[in-house]
């Protein structure tokens, strides 16, 4: 072999060489890129998921606000006719007591 030829034959097995470590990278990358997409389809799942656990908390919470919006509406209602009740009783008295006293007066002036 000529000294041309075994720089042909180097740079032949030169070539090989760097192109099987290069075909071994784009399977690293192939491999690698696989792995990110998978890992962006388990975030993507993940992120569904937790809404979905988000909305389900915040329709118990409005549940919850609801129920507590209709039991202090409901003690409200009925506080306010024990009062009204109340307020009436006395109202009833003082008339009676004002009819009593106007017929007192009533009677003494005659």
């Amino acid at each position: 072999q000529t000294p041309m030829d075994q720089a042909f034959v180097t740079a032949k097995d030169t070539l090989n060489v760097w192109v099987e470590q290069l075909a071994e990278r784009v399977s690293m990358a192939q491999t690698l890129l696989e792995s990110l997409h998978n890992t962006e389809l388990e975030v993507q799942r993940g992120a569904e998921a937790q809404r979905d656990v988000i909305n389900s908390e915040l329709d118990h919470l409005r549940e919850l606000v609801e129920t507590k919006r209709h039991q202090l509406l409901s003690k409200s209602a009925m506080e306010e006719k024990q009062k009204r009740a109340h307020l009436q009783g006395q109202v009833d008295r003082a008339e009676k007591i004002r009819h009593e006293s106007t017929s007192l007066v009533s009677r003494s002036k005659e």
